[in-house]
């Protein structure tokens, strides 16, 4: 992944994912300039420390699979969510 980051927390999120989750390279802040971006594609695509990343970006690819198919983590939570706001409604509604 190569991030670019504008403006607000796209600094702290392209640090997040380069140092943190490491599958990713950020750009320069500045003008974005044909070199820059022909630098990141050579590191991410030809280095070691590229493979590195793939294989990192692999892992988490898997997990958010994981996650979001019938009775994945994120399909369990969002119907835990629904079941909340739909207990509160309901307590809502009775008390009226």
């Amino acid at each position: 992944m190569i991030l670019r980051p504008f403006f607000g927390d796209q600094g702290l999120n392209t640090r997040t994912v380069e140092a943190v989750w490491g599958f990713g390279l950020g750009l320069d802040v500045g003008t974005l300039t044909k070199e820059g971006a022909m630098k990141a594609l050579k590191v991410t695509l030809r280095s070691e420390e590229g493979k590195k990343m793939r294989d990192r970006i692999g892992v988490q690819r898997e997990l958010a699979y994981n996650a979001v198919k019938p009775n994945g983590s994120s399909v369990e939570n969002f119907k835990t969510l629904v079941k909340l706001v739909g207990n509160r409604l309901t307590l809502k509604h009775q008390a009226n």
